[in-house]
């Protein structure tokens, strides 16, 4: 059974977690009419990380570490 967590507008993005964490995506996307994307790669992601500073990083991949915990469904 598909469950819409969220209906993104313009501007908006997803899969963020999977290129912050190197995890696979949590959900999927749909789109409903014609939309134009921006595609970011692992590589350029792990680059800008890269150029970030340590509390920078540490505290994406924690957020994104409680986010996938607390999103879980009896897995």
């Amino acid at each position: 059974m598909d469950v819409v967590l969220r209906t993104l507008s313009r501007g908006d993005f997803f899969g963020e977690m999977a290129l912050a964490d190197d995890e696979p995506r949590s959900a999927r996307a749909i789109a409903e009419d014609d939309v134009e994307c921006a595609v970011f790669t692992q590589t350029e992601i792990n680059e800008s990380l890269a150029k970030s500073d340590l509390l920078t990083y540490a505290l994406l991949r924690l957020l994104t570490k409680r986010i996938r915990k607390s999103t879980l469904r009896g897995e």
